[in-house]
């Protein structure tokens, strides 16, 4: 089963793979030029008081997205066991 969520509602500390991302074609370009795309593992490093932005980790890269943003790519959570 895969489980569907929005990037937002990761929990801090948990993976996930992007499996859409539904921005206008301008952002989504500058995602794609950080290495945000379909098929990229992230994981919640940080949040805000205010709740944005939101810091994720990506390739051994810190990148903080905007928590509008965040709601509109959506991703499949990952079962850190399954690295181990």
């Amino acid at each position: 089963m895969n489980q569907k969520i929005r990037l937002c509602d990761l929990p801090l500390n948990k993976s996930g793979v992007i499996i859409t991302i539904d921005l206008p074609q301008s952002r989504s370009r500058r995602l794609m030029d950080m290495g945000i795309m379909e098929g990229t593992k992230l994981t919640a490093a940080f949040r805000s008081i205010s709740k944005t932005p939101i810091a994720f980790r990506i390739n051994n890269t810190l990148i903080a997205l905007r928590a509008s943003d965040c709601k509109k790519i959506l991703i499949t959570p990952q079962n850190e066991a399954a690295y181990a």
